[in-house]
């Protein structure tokens, strides 16, 4: 599931609303991807976010998973 909001880290189990304020699903985690750089010495090391990965549960997979009626 993707949407346009922006959250960040924290926001785990917080609501996915549609325009009329339905729960349509649950954010359920932000994975940051960071570059890899070298030191002065060459050795790589991590380096700052480039981009954070956004991920959401539809409602009708958490009902799917928990077995209840759709």
């Amino acid at each position: 599931m993707e949407i346009t909001a922006d959250y960040g880290s924290g926001a785990s189990g917080g609501p996915v609303l549609d325009k009329y304020g339905n729960p349509v699903g649950v954010i359920s985690a932000t994975t940051p991807l960071s570059a890899m750089v070298k030191d002065a010495a060459g050795n790589q090391v991590s380096g700052h976010v480039q981009m954070v990965i956004k991920s959401s549960i539809p409602v009708k997979a958490l009902r799917e998973l928990l077995g209840m009626d759709l």
